[in-house]
């Protein structure tokens, strides 16, 4: 969380004891009901970001991963409609996190 924090030009908040969860259902769901804060990928929270269960007071900062889409020779182009519709889909999916950085002001 400190990496985070400095990006965004605060300082880091003192470490102490805290719960830790399995799966990031559980941690969302335990910082939905106000048990704390958590750190999850925007596409998680997004919908809880914007319905005002959850806040995110310091935006979001993209990971800087991406996913690579490769269609192997000899294929014939059957893959070809998929990796058309997954690119649009995160295109679509971009948009939807630039308006929902530009609503809660990241």
């Amino acid at each position: 969380m400190a990496g985070l924090v400095r990006v965004r030009g605060r300082a880091p908040p003192e470490a102490g004891e805290g719960r830790t969860y399995e799966h990031f259902y559980f941690m969302l769901e335990a910082a939905t009901a106000g048990l704390g804060v958590a750190i999850a990928p925007e596409v998680l929270v997004r919908d809880d970001v914007a319905a005002g269960r959850l806040v995110a007071p310091f935006g979001f900062v993209a990971s800087g991963m991406r996913y690579v889409a490769l269609n192997p020779e000899g294929s014939g182009g059957r893959e070809r409609p998929f990796i058309t519709w997954l690119a649009d889909r995160a295109k679509a999916e971009d948009a939807l996190a630039r308006e929902l950085a530009a609503a809660t002001g990241a």
